[in-house]
């Protein structure tokens, strides 16, 4: 029964971590690079001012979700790599899944601007980056 009972706690850790982590990176993110304010609604602005305020708004706003595309795949590259490294299972774990869901929260915010050859590509290293370091970190250390 106790071994069921650590096996329940190092699982609520480790998704705890693969929770928490991506969201410490959004709101750290957002702390340190704001997010651009949409443009207020002014009627007494013609149609062309209002389309470049948009457009303005728009340049800010895809520019911010690369910059966090940026800083979320890499985090999550380098939290991978940490948890590979880490000799606790079950915050290896974490760290792992927490790593992925930072890279696909990264994904997911931009992926619509991404061509589909960067899709791709991104896709791949993050697959092999997985597959690496399961490989010469984890099994290898076994």
């Amino acid at each position: 029964m106790k071994h069921l009972t650590n096996f329940f706690k190092k699982s609520a850790v480790a998704i705890g971590i693969s929770i928490i982590f991506p969201l410490l990176i959004v709101t750290a993110f957002d702390l340190m690079y704001q997010r651009p304010q949409h443009p207020a609604r002014n009627d007494a602005l013609s149609s062309e001012e209002v389309a470049q305020q948009r457009k303005v708004w728009n340049s800010k706003y895809q520019s911010y979700l690369f910059y966090y595309f940026c800083v979320a795949t890499l985090t999550g590259c380098l939290v991978i790599v940490a948890g590979a490294l880490t000799k606790i299972d079950f915050l290896a774990s974490g760290f792992i899944t927490g790593g992925v869901f930072t890279i696909v929260s990264g994904f997911f915010y931009y992926w619509h601007y991404l061509q589909q050859f960067f899709q791709v590509g991104a896709l791949l290293i993050a697959l092999i980056l997985l597959v690496l370091c399961g490989y010469f970190f984890i099994e290898r250390r076994q």
